[in-house]
Formats: C-alpha cells, structure tokens, sequence
C-alpha cells in the first residue's frame, strides 16, 4: 500500500510514500482539487498526520495543521510536541501570543518546522499572510462531523490542502453506548461499580488534573488490592512521564488509567477490547466525538452526564471567552490604559490592571480580550480571529448539548458518522 499525495501549490508534480510495515491506516482519496483521506478513528488520523509532517520535512517543506477548534488543538498538541521531538522538528502554536506567532511581529518561519492554528488566526489575520509565501508549506486540515475547519478556509485556499477526516463505519459487534444521566454522587458510585467488575482495560476521561487526581486516589481507597495497576497522566506530564504511562498500558500493565488527555491517540491495538468512562462532559461536540468513537476493537463507552453539568461547561466557556456585551468593558478598559500609558503597554501589566478593575474574570477570558484587543486593529470584534475561535467554542458545546438531549440510538449514529456523511 502507497500513500499517494500530491503537491498542487508549489510543483504540480506526484510522489509517492511506501506506508511503514504494520500501519492502521483504512483510507480513500477522492480526486476534488485536494487530497482527502478518511480514517477511522483518532489514532489513525493522527498516525497519517504524522506521516506526511515527517515526510514534508523530508522534503524541506513545512506544515501548517489547521485544528477545528482550540480545545481540540489541545488535545493533540502535547502528543505531537513528544512524537515529533525525536525527530528534531519544532512545533509552534499560531495562537499563543509571545510563544507563538503574534500578530503585528515578524514570522520567524525559518526556525519553526510545523505551524499549528485554528482557522480563524492564521487565515483571517492579515500579519499571516507572509506565512503563505513560504516556498514549500504545506496545508493539513483536521477535519470532524459537526463543526468542521473547511469552511473557515478562504477559497483561495481550497483545492490546496490535505484533509484528514473520518469515514463512516458500520457498528463494531459488541459496541455498547451508554448515556447515563446521573449526579455527583451517583456518578462515583457507578465508577465503582464499573472498575470493580471491570475484565478489560478502562479509561476514565475527566476534564481538569484536579479530578484526576481526585478520582485516582478515591480509586486505590476503593480497590486496595489493585492499586499497582491503576495509573493516571494528565496534561501537565512531561514527555517522558506520559510515556512511561504510555508504556504500561500497552504493555499490558494498567488496568484502569485515569486522564484528562486524549490517549487514544497513542494507544496500540494489540491491548484489545476497552472500556470508556466518561466522568466530565465534554468541552465540545469534536471531543465527544473522538473520546467515544469505536475504535479498531469492540468496545462500551459510559458517558456519565446531568443539566448541572451542561449549565457548569457552559458557564466555564462563556467565563473563558466572554460574550460580547461582557467582552465591551474589558475592551474600553485596555484602550484606556492605551491612551494614559502609550501603546507599548507590557503585557503582564494589563493583565494585573484588568485583574483589579474585573476580578470576577478568571485570568483566561482576561488573556483572551487582550490578544482580540490586538486583532481589532480599529475593526469590530468579529474581525479579531481570536473572538471568532471563541464563538466557535461555545457552538460547539452547543452542538453537543443538542446531541445528547435526543435519543440514545441518534447519538451511537453519529458517532458512526463521517465526515462525508455528517450534518
């Protein structure tokens, strides 16, 4: 099996990469002006993901990963920083200010081999447009039901990137869904009764590193007699850390993993048959998607929810990325601080100043209205690419509360769904 990709941008020419011995890959191409590439499950798109970054480096050229959202950015992020270090290719994120690429500041393309972005910052911010001059970059775009990155992409653009999506699937023998509406302390109650009988390795996903850690320790009180084979990893692990994690569930050595990360993108098939416990709602409906999806085996997937959870995540995005009328006064307060001090404002500055004048933001949605400050360049708000992203979080967690108020037979489907097939 070859994977067959062609270089439309730069050199109008075709070649061809042999798929390394024992890789998962099930995809098609269909000939649209672009290359399309349907997966499976997560750990398929993100394995060919990797293969064409290496093989762009290869080549000298440099990737742009175009994510539907931040949050699902975040997910894969950690994951790629570790796989692709090995490798001495560097990653950088679009959207981190200082640690990225800022608006108005020179790229330094040069140093950086593979750029990661939501939509809306690299394609809609003018101070971009250099990026795309580079001789030899070349777009990747994830793609998911539901809220896709595609249509954020300028028609310009079409016709010139890989899209990484998902094809439909026919359900695995034995793929058990369960939406479980239950509170607090039921919730905790159900996760005992599951790890207890539990014969197959369980994932427990939850949102926040305080719960994991909460639920991990609760765990060994619970099951003394198993403490060496439960495990946990979260998004403040090192590299080296999340592999050693990494290595003893494929190895066969964990029995129940506590985490808030998306380690399906890294487990092996040869662990067989799982299980799925989803303690916190998700933040989206694309996260939904990729922690319950069947993977190459069969599987049952637990999904332990109530409305208190719905209004909590709810209020966590409005607080992270404040609605417009609540996102005004933060705007004035920095155009304030603009007019008294001058333009070179030091960042952490405005931060502490805002942190005074609203304390009730949390320091996120603080960071959040400096970074659409800078966007606006005179505009209104909807010409800042950060205020965009923000807006596309919250439809997301939209689109997924209104997933799971419908039947339990509409939600298996879609995750049965492609891209192709998707609403």
């Amino acid at each position: 099996m070859q994977l067959k990709i062609k270089d439309f941008h730069f050199h109008q020419e075709e070649w061809n990469k042999p798929i390394t011995s024992g890789s998962r890959f099930f995809f098609s191409t269909v000939e649209t002006g672009r290359q399309d590439y349907y997966c499976l499950n997560s750990s398929q798109q993100f394995d060919l993901l990797i293969e064409i970054i290496l093989f762009n480096h290869q080549r000298g050229y440099k990737s742009l990963v175009v994510f539907p959202t931040k949050r699902i950015m975040a997910l894969y992020y950690h994951f790629l920083i570790d796989y692709l270090q090995d490798y001495g290719i560097n990653c950088t994120r679009l959207d981190r200010g200082k640690k990225g690429l800022p608006p108005g500041e020179k790229i330094a393309i040069k140093n950086t081999d593979v750029f990661l972005t939501p939509p809306e910052t690299v394609f809609q911010q003018a101070s971009f447009r250099g990026l795309f001059e580079y001789p030899g970059l070349q777009i990747v775009i994830l793609e998911f039901p539901g809220l896709g990155a595609q249509e954020s992409v300028p028609s310009e653009f079409i016709g010139l990137p890989f899209s990484l999506s998902f094809q439909r699937i026919n359900p695995p023998a034995n793929f058990d869904f369960n939406k479980v509406s239950l509170d607090s302390r039921n919730k905790l109650d159900y996760l005992q009764e599951l790890a207890e009988k539990n014969n197959k390795p369980l994932f427990i996903y939850a949102n926040q590193i305080q719960r994991v850690l909460e639920l991990y320790h609760g765990l060994k009180k619970m099951m003394p007699g198993r403490q060496p084979r439960i495990w946990y990893t979260h998004s403040g692990f090192c590299s080296s850390q999340r592999q050693h994690v990494l290595n003893a569930i494929n190895h066969q050595l964990a029995e129940i993993i506590v985490t808030n990360e998306l380690l399906d993108l890294r487990i092996s098939p040869e662990i067989g048959e799982t299980q799925r416990l989803i303690f916190d709602l998700p933040l989206s409906l694309e996260e939904f998607y990729l922690k319950s999806r069947p993977g190459l085996y069969p599987l049952s997937v637990h999904l332990l929810w109530n409305k208190e959870d719905l209004r909590e995540n709810e209020n966590v995005l409005k607080m992270i990325f404040p609605e417009k009328k609540a996102m005004m006064p933060l705007l004035k307060k920095i155009d304030e601080m603009v007019c008294s001090e001058g333009k070179k404002l030091d960042r952490q500055q405005v931060i502490r100043a805002l942190k005074v004048s609203f304390p009730h933001f949390p320091r996120p949605a603080l960071k959040h209205a400096l970074r659409v400050w800078k966007e606006m360049e005179g505009g209104g708000l909807e010409s800042s690419g950060e205020f965009l992203q923000g807006e596309r979080e919250k439809n997301s967690f939209s689109s997924l509360k209104s997933l799971l108020n419908q039947e339990d037979d509409r939600v298996t489907d879609f995750l049965l769904e492609g891209v192709e097939t998707g609403e």
